[in-house]
Parts: C-alpha cells; structure tokens; sequence
C-alpha cells in the first residue's frame, strides 16, 4: 500500500499488517500538475520496487524511483509535461498531458512506445 502528497512531494509504502508501519519513503521534486484532474500522479509497480512521478515542474516527463533506496532508476523527458499516469495490466505506463490533450504510452522502463492526441479532457484514469 502507499499514500502519496505530490504537492509536497512525498510517497510513503506501508505494511497495512503491520499496523501501517512505514516500509519506505520516495520524495521527488513538486511536478508542475501537483494536484487537479486526473487525480492519479503517482503509480506504484505490482511489486513494489518502482514508484513512477511525474518529472518536476522543469523538466516534466516521468521519473521512476526505486523504492528501496529513493534513487532515480530511470527516467524520461522531453520537455512535455504531464497532468496523470498509471501502471496498466501490462506494465506500460499510460501518462495524460493536458494540453492537446495527449496520451503517451511508455515501456516500465520508460522507453516511449506511442502517443496520440485526442478530443476530450481526462478527468480520471482508472
């Protein structure tokens, strides 16, 4: 389980069974979408290893922590800024921009595999 405040730029990862004791902590720089639709800015691998943020109010993109340590593992930017993302099924991660507005598609890894624009502002992504 995790709680994430990226307006303060901070996840913690608890052990629910444990009476939520915290197991690790990730702080990441304020991305410039900190709060607003969609409300999802922060996605936590399956297994727990990877936590994927939003890329800095700078920079953009999306930057993967690992959650042992807190270090950057990988990351990806091209200026672009993103407003939500989420792990999908698959692993890729599905981000949202909001100016077009634009989807992107990206690899665990973060390697870019499509993106389109389309008509309709996102609200959520579930």
């Amino acid at each position: 389980m995790f709680l994430s405040a990226p307006a303060a730029g901070k996840t913690v990862l608890l052990d629910p069974v444990n009476g939520f004791s915290v197991i690790s902590s990730v702080s990441f720089p304020v991305p410039r979408y900190a709060s607003g639709a969609p409300s999802r800015k922060t996605a936590l691998s399956p297994d727990g290893a990877i936590l994927y943020v939003l890329g800095d109010a700078d920079a953009g993109g999306i930057v993967a922590y690992d959650t042992s340590t807190g270090a950057v593992r990988t990351a990806f930017s091209t200026g672009q800024h993103f407003s939500g993302l989420r792990q999908l099924l698959s692993g890729n991660i599905l981000a949202v921009a909001p100016l077009s507005p634009r989807l992107s598609l990206f690899t665990p890894l973060l390697q870019a595999i499509s993106s389109a624009d389309i008509e309709i502002e996102v609200q959520e992504i579930l």
